[in-house]
């Protein structure tokens, strides 16, 4: 069963093409590593499967609806971190997520879920502007698994964590495939994607060079990929 299926997706910023023909599906409880260096796409990528950006053509289509007819039913059903965490900083995490509980009429008990989920304990009541960014990116993520989301769309979120952090994320996220949950997640952390995905995507300037099973090493493959690319920072 498909949850997501992109046909010809194509989006240009400024007339330049940052996303060229995608052509993607993806199976139901599967985990997707999305790859590729800065520049190539990812997050632009991500944007548009949230409808957070226009596409000049093609479509998207998440649980065989699209967003332009069924957007309130597509939000529902999805979790999303994309970018930088936000917050209103002087409110507190705890008053964050319940801002965020009320606005998606989500049952009170998901409140300590939540909490427990963060592992944030006395910074729970704490500003959410004295956070570090370790401390944002788990309430962040913790915001995005409320509501027991069927497709998850993470980009970056092992950015800030420690060692701790990685490992209880990794098991959540393995937790949820086995629930049946779809998700597609970006990471430089090559390594960690390994452990994780079930198929890689690789971007290249805007457009889908290679996508493979997992069952190669997967840093050969991106050197393979990227080899002739510009040394630099």
């Amino acid at each position: 069963m498909k949850t997501v299926i992109l046909e010809n997706v194509s989006k240009q910023i400024h007339e330049r093409d940052v996303l060229k023909n995608i052509n993607l599906s993806f199976d139901k409880g599967k985990i997707f590593g999305l790859i590729g260096p800065n520049g190539a796409g990812k997050t632009t990528l991500m944007r548009a499967m949230m409808n957070m950006i226009s596409i000049n053509s093609g479509t998207i289509q998440i649980f065989n609806k699209e967003y332009k007819k069924d957007d309130n039913y597509i939000y529902a059903r999805v979790g999303a971190l994309i970018e930088e965490p936000a917050f209103y900083p002087y409110m507190t995490g705890r008053q964050n997520v319940e801002y965020i509980r009320k606005l998606r009429k989500l049952p009170k008990s998901v409140l300590e879920e939540t909490r427990l989920l963060t592992g944030l304990k006395k910074a729970w009541d704490k500003q959410v502007k004295r956070y570090s960014l370790g401390m944002k990116m788990r309430l962040a993520l913790g915001i995005c698994f409320m509501g027991e989301p069927e497709f998850l769309i993470l980009d970056e979120p092992m950015n800030g964590l420690d060692p701790d952090g990685i490992f209880t994320l990794k098991e959540l996220l393995k937790k949820k495939k086995e629930d049946g949950v779809t998700i597609l997640i970006s990471s430089h952390l090559l390594l960690e994607l390994q452990e994780l995905a079930d198929e890689f995507i690789f971007l290249k300037e805007g457009e889908v060079v290679k996508v493979c099973e997992n069952d190669a090493n997967i840093e050969d493959v991106y050197n393979e990929i990227y080899k002739n690319r510009e040394k630099s920072l």
